[in-house]
């Protein structure tokens, strides 16, 4: 376990609704740069027309696609839920999230997110806080992990 942030104050709450064709981490990563967020926290329900998701894999220390050639799942889907963070690594915001979806079947999927584009909406509930997440490479596990600045 690594401390990254302590929080002494009180956090900003922020609420965001995507519209259809809006993709949820081009919106995170500009809301982010626009307004300064250095460190954030997120989730979303909604519903969703396309995801790029994975698994990571760690024996082989990469992040395994779900469908061939990585290409996104294109079809309607319910934003079960998530979750994620807002952070800056080479001085851009970087997003961190994982995700389950629903199908029309009501199976579900889920993994690590790489992309989701809003259908019908996305709400996005935001905690801001005072510290800065902030990652670098670290060439153990291929992995843009979070560490103390």
């Amino acid at each position: 376990m690594r401390e990254i942030i302590k929080e002494k104050g009180l956090n900003k709450e922020v609420v965001l609704r995507l519209d259809e064709g809006d993709e949820l981490f081009e919106v995170l990563r500009k809301y982010a740069a626009e307004n300064r967020i250095l460190g954030a926290k997120f989730t979303a329900i909604g519903a969703c027309s396309s995801i790029k998701i994975t698994f990571y894999c760690p024996q082989e220390k990469k992040y395994i696609p779900t469908e061939a050639e990585g290409e996104p799942i294109t079809e309607d889907l319910e934003v079960t839920g998530i979750i994620g963070n807002i952070g800056w690594m080479d001085n851009n915001p970087v997003i961190h999230a994982h995700g389950t979806f629903s199908k029309k079947d009501f199976s579900v999927i889920g993994g690590h997110i790489f992309s989701v584009t809003a259908s019908a909406t996305l709400e996005v509930m935001i905690t801001i806080y005072e510290g800065e997440i902030t990652r670098a490479k670290n060439e153990d596990w291929n992995l843009n992990l979070m560490i103390k600045n």
